[in-house]
């Protein structure tokens, strides 16, 4: 039988921190591996390529594309994805214009996390009106090599500077019906993915900091990460649209970002390990306020759930 996720983590040889590339690190993490017994595979390869690493920017890569590959159906192994949503008035539903016309993709995006370096876009458009009247939207599979997508990559950021990202210009871009990604590109694959995203990028953090502390000879960080790393894993077999799971994943993240800190001042980390962290820790709190919104959402649900009155969903 094949060691689980945790023993791998915690009794595996010492290894150096060998992939500071947070594309190379991606596309490891969604690469076949065995299955083990406690973890979904892709969460499994997500978390032990953080652990080879020196840097936060590469466990959060492992733990986005780990997320979409779990989440959209259809992405081969070793395929690199990006989720292309924010446009130039936000990331709501009422914000996207981008569109699909007479069977082509119109418009841009802003922000596309490992965008210049995808195998494959995932593009959120419009797509007519439902019978609610509010817009369809739906997701499609578009090839960046096609005609009519122009990538500009964007200046680095603040924090995690290795991440690459890109904005796109799709000019009646050919997006037939197989491309189409099943199901509401909203409710089934855009709502969930920022609830997976925070479940997985939190379990590759916990990863990372686990195999850092214990080489830097930490025992108490390394004991916390695998206690909160097997909550973690367990966590990652919930549908994502269960609100209980929701909450489940905004009482983790504080958790997380608590170890990364101890971790980020204890004496016996490198130097060069030390000034990564800090730089990258603002990463964490990233869309903090969506978070904030989405986790009272969830506590209305169980609320009303808990009146014996359905649905008790995220859908």
């Amino acid at each position: 039988m094949r060691p689980s996720l945790l023993h791998e983590l915690l009794a595996g040889h010492p290894h150096a921190a060998t992939i500071v590339d947070p594309a190379e690190g991606a596309r490891l993490a969604v690469a076949p591996i065995p299955d083990p017994s406690d973890a979904p595979p892709a969460l499994a390869g997500a978390c032990l390529v953080a652990a080879c690493t020196d840097r936060l920017g590469v466990a959060f890569a492992a733990g986005y594309q780990a997320g979409l590959h779990a989440l959209v159906p259809g992405l081969a192994p070793g395929q690199l994805a990006s989720l292309c949503v924010t446009e130039e008035h936000g990331n709501s539903p009422s914000a996207i214009q981008c569109e699909l016309r007479d069977g082509r993709l119109f418009g841009d995006k802003r922000f596309a996390t490992l965008g210049p370096v995808a195998d494959l876009l995932l593009v959120l458009a419009r797509d007519g009106v439902r019978e609610d009247g509010r817009p369809r939207l739906r997701v499609l599979r578009i090839d960046p090599r096609a005609e009519g997508v122009t990538i500009d990559l964007l200046a680095p950021t603040r924090f995690v500077p290795e991440v690459p990202h890109a904005r796109l210009r799709l000019q009646g871009v050919l997006a037939p019906e197989e491309r189409v990604v099943p199901g509401d590109g909203w409710d089934d694959v855009v709502r969930p993915f920022r609830t997976v995203e925070d479940l997985y990028v939190g379990a590759c953090s916990l990863a990372f900091a686990l195999s850092t502390s214990r080489r830097a000879g930490l025992p108490s960080i390394t004991e916390a990460c695998a206690a909160l790393l097997a909550s973690t894993t367990s966590l990652a077999r919930r549908p994502p649209a269960d609100p209980a799971l929701h909450l489940a994943v905004a009482g983790l993240l504080p958790l997380v970002r608590g170890q990364l800190e101890q971790l980020a001042a204890a004496d016996p980390l490198p130097d060069p390990v030390r000034e990564l962290l800090r730089r990258d820790l603002p990463l964490l709190a990233v869309a903090e306020p969506a978070r904030r919104a989405r986790t009272e959402r969830a506590r209305t649900l169980l609320a009303v759930g808990s009146l014996g009155t359905e649905p008790t969903s995220f859908r």
